[in-house]
């Protein structure tokens, strides 16, 4: 894969991404991305960015096996793009925090 190509790959799936989070968004909150977070933080007294951070360790439980077992790769797509939606949630929390 040539450098063009691999920017082309990588517009394409922030693209994606995009679409995901609109979807995911409406599903999840009414006004702001992170009342899901506020809600379990309270619930398991723990951080916004702790309760990110758990969920998206699902995702790389998953991810590891995948590659690890070979298998279920038609999943790995869906699995790496939660994983880098919940590590750009996690740096939107951070960011805020500092605020």
């Amino acid at each position: 894969m040539t450098n063009e190509e691999f920017l082309k790959f990588m517009q394409k799936e922030f693209d994606k991404l995009m679409e995901l989070q609109k979807v995911k968004s409406s599903e999840y909150t009414i006004n702001n991305f992170d009342e899901n977070f506020e809600m379990a933080s309270k619930l398991l007294n723990a951080s916004k960015e702790q309760i990110a951070l758990y969920y998206m360790t699902k995702h790389v439980v998953s991810i590891y096996d995948i590659i690890l077992n070979k298998r279920n790769y038609d999943k790995l797509d869906e699995k790496i793009n939660d994983t880098i939606m919940y590590l750009l949630i996690i740096n939107a929390l951070v960011k805020m925090k500092k605020e």
